[in-house]
């Protein structure tokens, strides 16, 4: 499940900076991606654009709060590790909320 779910998510994430970074620390972590508690907090589906790709995405807002409210138990590093990969991935989403009028329709769509 784990080389799969990293393959979705790399695929999701492709071309979109930031979301490539944040999920290439935790891909790279090892350990989030191999626990049922963190996996609840990853949507999947598969690509619109071919019919046949699947994807993930992380619910960033939701995984950063799972440890405050005992949904997902960390250690110190664990939670450091994923509170900088959601700020990573983070810049996305906030370029998307205010897109630069050189941007064309579309750009943050998935």
């Amino acid at each position: 499940m784990t080389a799969a779910l990293s393959v979705a998510l790399r695929a999701s994430a492709a071309g979109l900076y930031p979301d490539e970074a944040g999920n290439e620390l935790l891909i790279s972590h090892g350990g989030f991606l191999y626990r049922s508690d963190f996996t609840g907090f990853v949507d999947t589906f598969t690509s619109i654009s071919d019919g046949t790709t699947p994807m993930a995405q992380i619910n960033w807002d939701a995984a950063i709060s799972a440890p405050h409210n005992g949904q997902l138990p960390v250690c110190s590093g664990e939670r450091r590790i994923l509170q900088l990969a959601a700020s990573i991935a983070a810049a996305s989403r906030s370029a998307c909320a205010t897109p630069s009028p050189a941007w064309t329709a579309g750009t943050c769509t998935r």
